[in-house]
C-alpha cells in the first residue's frame, strides 16, 4: 500500500493509481463518494505544474515585466526539469511494524518506515538559479 501511495504521490503514475483506487474502493462506498485519487485530475496538475509554478516565481521576483517575461520560457524548463527529476526519485520501504498503542480494537494499525531520495538537480538548474 505505501509503495502505491509513494508511486501514486510522488511518480504521478497511473497504473499504482488505477490500483490504489481499486483498492480502496470497496471502504469508499459512501454516496457522493468517489474514487481516492481523481487520476484525470492528477495527471493534468502534473502537466500544468511547470507552468503555474514559473508564473508563481516571476511574481515574486523583483525585475521589470519585461525582463520577467524574457525569462519565462527558462522558468517553465526549470520547473519542467524540477517535476521530471520528482519522477526519477527512489524510494525504500523498511520491514512494517503492527501498532497497537492507541489504536481501537477493531481497527489495524501498521508504521512503514520509508526513505526516498531525490537525484541530484541538473546542471541546468543549477546555472538558472
Amino acid at each position: 500500500m505505501t509503495d502505491l501511495f509513494l508511486k501514486s504521490i510522488v511518480h504521478i503514475d497511473v497504473k499504482s493509481m488505477e490500483a490504489l483506487n481499486a483498492y480502496l474502493r470497496p471502504a469508499r462506498s459512501f454516496p457522493g463518494q468517489g474514487d481516492f485519487i481523481n487520476v484525470a485530475e492528477m495527471q493534468e496538475v502534473d502537466r500544468d505544474y511547470p507552468k503555474d509554478l514559473a508564473a508563481t516565481f516571476l511574481a515574486n521576483v523583483r525585475l521589470s515585466d519585461a525582463d520577467k517575461q524574457a525569462l519565462e520560457p527558462a522558468a517553465v524548463q526549470l520547473f519542467a526539469n524540477v517535476c521530471d527529476s520528482q519522477k526519477r526519485i527512489t524510494c525504500t520501504l523498511g520491514k512494517p511494524q503492527n501498532v497497537t498503542e492507541g489504536v481501537h480494537s477493531a481497527m489495524v494499525a501498521v508504521n512503514v518506515p520509508f526513505n526516498c531520495l531525490a537525484p541530484n538537480p541538473p546542471e541546468k538548474i543549477v546555472a538558472f538559479l
